[in-house]
């Protein structure tokens, strides 16, 4: 299977963990800056590495610099960005022009909308 990475704010890491403990549950291998390293230079490998990065939209993600870094140089590396948005918020400037060009997946709300989305996100990973 895939390994995947995350892309997503600490103040997120919630909603963050339980989606990447699904997909790991579902065979994949995932990848969480968990201890918030910013040590860019690793992250910067885990994305080399990985099939995809999700990226989890909120307010929170689109005012984290590292986030930002992390997009722009997923996007870069021509790696495929998946897009979950993990809070009703819609993004500004530079990295709304890259979600744009690509379909969301809604985590949050209830247990049933939760489970739907996330069968879609199985389909594009």
């Amino acid at each position: 299977n895939s390994n995947i990475m995350f892309s997503y704010s600490p103040i997120d890491s919630i909603i963050t963990h339980r989606l990447s403990n699904r997909l790991i549950d579902e065979g994949f291998s995932v990848w969480m800056n968990s201890n918030q390293s910013k040590e860019f230079n690793q992250i910067l490998r885990k994305i080399n590495r990985s099939d995809c990065v999700i990226l989890c939209r909120s307010e929170n993600y689109f005012e984290d610099e590292l986030c930002e870094k992390e997009a722009k140089y997923a996007d870069e590396t021509g790696k495929s960005l998946i897009p979950v948005k993990v809070q009703t918020y819609e993004p500004i400037e530079l990295l709304q022009k890259l979600i744009e060009q690509q379909s969301y997946f809604q985590l949050f709300g209830s247990e049933n909308h939760f489970n739907l989305e996330y069968d879609k996100l199985l389909l594009k990973i």
